[in-house]
């Protein structure tokens, strides 16, 4: 500061009195005198060398006196404020620790530490001067220098009289000592004592910078509000900008408290555009002026950097951020706010409006996590006798009717236990909805009992045709079919049954209630029923139903109807068309019509190849040749299915066909040739044996009788020839009948007795094998199932081929041994006789893939998968999902868009939530911060029942804003994260930490007081 320079300039003039009181001393010749000299014409520099030589001489003559040399060097050292000036004194006291001149060098030890800004070492020096024994000119730089250094070690106390003690003497210190003691004062709050002293010091051009602001400060403090307003006004229109930050805030303050809103934001902006580290009440008061002039906007930038700390400042600065976004429209962030507010509970009144406005603001914007039930709940009970019980009574009855949250809200009903008819409706509501939840949910028993207390709330409630429709869907799918039938009778019945939207659907329903109880002319009705509501007549149900009217006609030998009902499907040319061929097919055999039903079957297999009933049809078509003794073309159609579809179950039996039609002929040894391919081919199966049966018959036919006995000989590893052993048959059968009985593990210790026994070649070995396998897997003995079925792959085309491939695959996936798994599922494709298990194996195969994390060959399986047009949706969409996933792992984002934007657009399954979360979070990564925002904002629009996924958006959002440095929007979000989402994982932890890099950030700019 300037009067410490002031001070500084002491230091020259003071060195004649050393020089006095040395001068009294004996020198020992002229050439000290010399120094001494030098020293009174202040050549200092020349003296110290004089003295230092004087020193060097005085070692070799001890006649000289060391003292007084050694005094005027340190004196010399301290006027040239040599560096080592300080330790030459300490030196000198510590040589000479008897020497009169101690005060006077403390007191210059003490002068050099101030200078040096060592305060606290000062003092220590000062502490052991004797004021006595300076000149008056000392003295006065001594107290001067003492009552600095105790001002600035923050003894103000002690500085203040001190600054006292040199005011009073008349100094040259005199007006610094008055600016200094009027500060001291002013430190301790003595505003009144100070006054006066600042006052007279307001016209010094060297206070001009500070003393108009410290009276400007007391009189703010002493409430004297029209001078600070008059004086600091006055000073902000000066040149001088010192202290202008400080009284713009006062200004903006003492306007604030006379509800000068406009004047106090023009200030409190001023200070905040100069203060870096700001005061919260500063903030709020800039905040709330800018509120009450309508400047929303600019109140929700500076209300919301309030709070840092949970007070009533901060409850307060939620309600009106809340209030100023729905001012803005914003519905949603007001929502956030007020829940915030709802949080920071220390003012009831303002507690009960934060509330009721946060239910009111989630009534009227997306409901994320159940939050506007909730908000109503707690409103309602904590403040029954509300101005706005009424309204929130309304609203609440209204929320729990758009609720997806079904269970909650119900939960939620019963604990307001309000007895209004408005809740009872709402009542029955929930109860019908929570019964079509269960039943979705494959959980009959319990929706049932919904649906009954649905009814009984409310007999004659909306929801009552609806109840009856899904009860009988449940009865249906739990086998109560005759119960399906009565409640869709009672529906029917009823006055609203031409409003109710499940109409169509119902008479389906019957339909089939009727059709599985073999009551097929009752079906009837029903199906055609169905059939005249349904406006789409190239839906897949009305094609169905079509079939099942045909059926029930099939079924009582009305074979003209059912014909007409199978060829309008086949007219219709969609799903279900193979079957209407097949049954169509199946009448022109009834009615001995062989050409009609070879052509139609024919038409199903070029058609329809990869139906299910194409071998079906072949088997068939060979079975209406034989029937006309068209045995050639029987055969050909026999080895047709064998060449196209070698793996089904009928392959078998079309091979024995083969034999036996060939015998029918007389063609004995084509027959042989026939059988023998059967027991290659097929060995161990029922075909095999019926195969070696024929063989026998057609040897004895040719009289060939040694030729059949050589032939069975060759046989010893591939079957057992019956005549051989009858223990073989016993012991099957004994294993058989504990299988039969539900004795599983006796019929394991039977299986393992009898393949030990009689296998490979026993006739047995392939059901043995079988029933082993089914009673392991029955006991959930997964390994020990495992091996079991894995032998009955390998055993060459038999009738379980294809179960075992399946469970073999199911077992070693369920085992984690996904390199078997794959080889499984990739056999299974072959063997599979039904496109649906085909499909099935693929999805296995890039499971084990992903697995495996081989994540190319997952994204082949897929393409493949999704090109496949007869996959269904579900597996088109779990191929889109695996594959968005294996490029996000090989760090391929770009080409997981499309999969994740066609999931995301089915938010209500969980592949649809993660892909909507996975892609918001693909754009935050390319830095497409709107292009996330949108994503996750169209999510929370969508009432997921996927929290999880939910909830990881709101924290990505979360980090958008925070990347935008609007970090107290990222914790609005996270903070209602916090008190509405309920789950039991990671969520929770990543909230924290995102929460506590914020208050860290937001404790570098605002000041908690």
């Amino acid at each position: 500061m300037k009067h410490f320079c002031i001070v500084l300039l002491s230091f020259l003039c003071s060195f004649s009195m050393y020089a006095q009181r040395a001068q009294n001393m004996p020198m020992s010749d002229e050439y000290t005198r010399k120094g001494k000299d030098l020293f009174e014409q202040k050549k200092f520099g020349e003296a110290y060398r004089i003295f230092s030589e004087a020193l060097t001489e005085a070692d070799k003559d001890l006649s000289i006196k060391k003292d007084e040399l050694a005094l005027y060097k340190t004196f010399c050292a301290y006027e040239l404020r040599l560096p080592d000036a300080e330790g030459q004194i300490k030196n000198y006291l510590k040589e000479y620790p008897y020497t009169p001149y101690g005060s006077e060098l403390h007191y210059m030890a003490g002068m050099l530490l101030t200078e040096n800004e060592r305060y606290k070492q000062a003092l220590k020096e000062f502490d052991q001067v004797n004021e006595r024994y300076l000149s008056k000119r000392q003295a006065d730089d001594y107290l001067f220098y003492k009552a600095y250094a105790q001002m600035k070690e923050g003894e103000t106390a002690a500085a203040t009289q001190t600054f006292k003690k040199v005011m009073d003497r008349k100094t040259r210190y005199q007006v610094a000592a008055q600016f200094y003691y009027a500060y001291g004062l002013y430190t301790m709050k003595d505003y009144e004592k100070a006054l006066p002293y600042f006052l007279q010091l307001e016209g010094n051009p060297d206070y001009a910078n500070n003393v108009p602001y410290y009276i400007v400060q007391i009189y703010y403090y002493l409430n004297n509000y029209d001078e600070v307003v008059d004086r600091a006004t006055e000073l902000l229109k000066s040149n001088n900008k010192e202290n202008q930050t400080e009284l713009h805030r006062m200004l903006g303050e003492l306007y604030y408290e006379r509800q000068n809103y406009g004047m106090a934001a023009q200030h409190l902006k001023a200070y905040t555009e100069k203060e870096k580290k700001l005061q919260r009440n500063d903030l709020y008061m800039l905040g709330f002026s800018y509120y009450q002039q309508g400047q929303y906007k600019e109140a929700i930038q500076y209300l919301t950097q309030t709070t840092t700390t949970e007070d009533l400042m901060t409850e307060n600065a939620y309600l009106h951020i809340g209030n100023a976004y729905v001012k803005l429209g914003d519905k949603n962030n007001a929502r956030l706010a007020f829940s915030n507010a709802v949080n920071t509970n220390f003012d009831a009144q303002i507690h009960e409006e934060a509330m009721f406005n946060y239910a009111l603001t989630t009534y009227e914007s997306d409901d994320t996590f159940g939050e506007s039930v909730n908000a109503f709940v707690n409103f309602i009970t904590q403040y029954p006798n509300s101005k706005h019980i009424s309204e929130a009574y309304r609203l609440f009855g209204d929320v729990l009717l758009r609720t997806n949250n079904f269970k909650e809200a119900y939960d939620a009903l019963l604990m307001v236990n309000a007895d209004d008819q408005r809740l009872t409706a709402t009542k029955h509501y929930l109860l019908y909805r929570m019964g079509v939840m269960f039943c979705n949910a494959k959980r009959w028993g319990e929706a049932v009992q919904y649906f009954n207390d649905a009814i009984a709330c409310d007999e004659t409630g909306a929801y009552v045709g609806d109840c009856l429709y899904w009860r009988a869907e449940c009865f249906y799918k739990s086998g109560q079919y005759a119960l399906a039938e009565a409640d869709l009778k009672v529906l029917f019945g009823r006055s609203d049954i031409n409003q109710n939207p499940n109409k169509a659907l119902a008479y389906y329903l019957a339909g089939y209630a009727c059709f599985a109880q073999h009551k097929y002319k009752d079906a009837i009705p029903y199906f055609l029923s169905y059939t005249a509501i349904e406006k789409d007549k190239m839906k897949e149900m009305h094609s169905d139903a079509l079939n099942r009217i045909g059926d029930c006609y099939f079924q009582g030998r009305d074979f003209g109807p059912a014909e007409n009902y199978y060829a309008r499907v086949i007219g219709i040319g969609r799903q279900g068309a193979d079957y209407a061929y097949f049954q169509r097919a199946n009448i022109m055999g009834l009615l001995k019509k062989y050409d009609d039903k070879i052509l139609l079957e024919e038409k199903l297999v070029k058609q329809y190849p990869k139906s299910d009933y194409a071998d079906d049809a072949l088997y068939e078509m060979a079975r209406a040749y034989q029937m006309k003794e068209e045995y050639p073309s029987a055969i050909d159609s026999y080895n047709r299915l064998l060449a196209s579809y070698p793996h089904s179950n009928l392959a078998r039996v079309a091979a024995v066909e083969i034999g036996m039609t060939y015998a029918n002929m007389g063609q004995q040894e084509n027959a042989i040739t026939a059988y023998k391919k059967v027991i290659s081919n097929y060995p161990g199966s029922e075909e095999s044996y019926t195969a070696l049966q024929g063989i026998e018959s057609a040897y004895i036919a040719l009289n060939q009788i040694s030729e059949y006995l050589a032939y069975t000989k060759t046989l010893g590893t591939v079957i057992t020839v019956p005549s051989e052993n009858k223990e073989d048959s016993l012991t099957y059968v004994a294993a058989e009948l504990q299988y039969t009985q539900g004795n599983l593990k006796a019929a394991i210790i039977g299986m393992e007795g009898y393949i030990q026994n009689y296998c490979p070649v026993g006739r047995y070995c392939t059901m043995a094998w079988y029933y082993l396998a089914d009673s392991q897997y029955q006991l959930d003995n997964k390994k020990e199932a495992l091996k079991a079925y894995d032998a009955l792959t390998k055993m060459a085309n038999n009738q379980y081929t294809e179960e075992a491939y399946t469970k073999c695959a199911e077992l070693a996936y369920d085992l984690q041994l996904y390199d078997s798994a794959r080889v499984y599922f990739s056999q299974l494709q072959t063997v599979a006789g039904k496109i649906e298990l085909v499909n099935a194996a693929r999805i296995g195969v890039m499971r084990c893939d992903n697995k495996l994390e081989r994540y190319q060959d997952v994204i082949t399986q897929a393409n493949e998968i999704v090109k496949d047009g007869q996959t269904n949706e579900e597996m088109q969409k779990e191929a889109r999902y695996t594959r968005a996933k294996a490029y996000l792992a090989l760090e391929q984002p770009m080409l997981a868009t499309a999969d994740l934007s066609y999931l995301s657009s089915q938010t209500n399954d969980e592949m649809g939530a993660e892909a909507k979360y996975l892609l918001a979070l693909l754009y935050f990564n390319q830095g497409d911060m709107d292009t996330a925002e949108s994503e996750i904002m169209d999510f929370a629009s969508k009432n997921t029942p996927y929290q999880y996924w939910l909830a990881k958006s709101f924290i990505l959002l979360a980090d958008i804003y925070m990347k935008r440095g609007d970090d107290f929007q990222a914790k609005q979000y996270l903070l209602s994260l916090s008190n509405n989402y309920k789950g039991n994982d990671d969520v929770d932890d990543l909230i924290k930490e995102r929460l506590a890099l914020i208050a860290e950030r937001e404790s570098e700019r605002v000041v908690t007081e």
